[in-house]
């Protein structure tokens, strides 16, 4: 990330971008993971932005939902040894690496008691 655009950029912060519109001069429109603007060029910029950028990032979050309540996540024991993985810088955008091997397993369902009703492994019951 651009030192220029957002303070820190070596150091995670969870809310960096949550936060964003708290800044002087950074208008909420600009924060938005649909935003259009130079420095998030994810949906293009002007008149080449994607049109179903707004549909496409609630399913993102769906599929990210979904897979974070159902899956468990981790590196392989050479890849935990070695740290976490570098980022690729392509252009504006940093790309995660594809040769690093993610481990992925689904979860064991857990019922879920809510006040009015039971929640069995993502069914209504």
């Amino acid at each position: 990330m651009d030192p220029v655009l957002h303070p820190d950029p070596l150091d995670f912060d969870g809310y960096r971008f949550a936060e964003l519109q708290h800044y002087e001069n950074v208008s909420a429109a600009r924060t938005s993971y649909t935003a259009r603007n130079k420095e998030s060029m994810a949906f293009g910029h002007s008149r080449h932005t994607c049109p179903g950028r707004i549909l496409t990032a609630a399913e993102i979050k769906m599929f990210m939902a979904y897979l974070l309540i159902n899956y468990d996540f981790h590196f392989t024991e050479n890849q935990r040894s070695k740290g976490r993985p570098q980022s690729l810088p392509f252009e504006t955008q940093y790309l995660p690496d594809q040769k690093t091997v993610v481990m992925m397993k689904k979860r064991t369902p857990k019922t879920v008691r809510f006040e009015n009703s039971v929640l069995q492994g993502g069914k209504a019951g």
